[in-house]
């Protein structure tokens, strides 16, 4: 026990004098530890996002980074409660920057399983209500009403899938100015 408590203080005295070997040796014994800590705490939604080895990264980054008269640690233990600590806080950042924004949150995320079949945010079709199809139609009719045959096509293209730039392939209009007068059209139609 006591070999290797002067072990760890020989490593801690080499790493404060600028070590690299030391350093290497600190990677290996404590790497594997903070990535679980990492793995552990990381948010599910945030997992395609983030690699756990940039968070480990990030912990060496922000423990090299340190001052060689603040890297005082008595035990193997602190060190290792020391980088857990901090392997937490850069998961918690990184949640709070996440989950912050309503662009950006991991919260409102979903599945492309989830879109598929018995989405009810989906409403296909065949699967609409007669009452659902009626407003579709009175919808259509109200956009469709007093238009010119350029704009007609442009909304008969856009209901039937087509993209802006196939839209603006064929009636010969800039993509801009179609996708400015949809979203005018949308505002103006109640």
């Amino acid at each position: 026990m006591a070999e290797q408590a002067s072990r760890f203080d020989e490593l801690m005295q080499l790493i404060r004098d600028g070590s690299e070997s030391a350093a290497r040796e600190l990677l290996e014994i404590y790497g594997d530890h903070i990535l679980r800590i990492i793995r552990r705490r990381l948010h599910r939604g945030m997992r395609g996002q983030f690699d756990s080895i940039d968070f480990q990264q990030a912990v060496w980054a922000s423990f090299f980074a340190l001052p060689p008269e603040r890297m005082t640690f008595q035990t193997a233990e602190e060190l290792a409660m020391y980088l857990s600590t901090m392997a937490g806080f850069k998961v918690a950042e990184a949640f709070r920057g996440q989950i912050g924004t309503v662009k950006r949150s991991v919260l409102r995320q979903r599945s492309l399983d989830d879109v598929g079949e018995g989405n009810p945010c989906i409403i296909r079709e065949h699967e609409a209500t007669p009452s659902q199809r009626m407003v579709a139609e009175e919808r259509w009719e109200q956009l469709n009403e007093g238009q010119s045959p350029v704009v007609r096509q442009i909304l008969t293209m856009r209901k039937d899938g087509h993209s802006y730039e196939d839209i603006a392939r064929v009636t010969g209009l800039h993509l801009k100015a179609i996708q400015r007068f949809l979203k005018r059209l949308k505002k103006d139609v109640p």
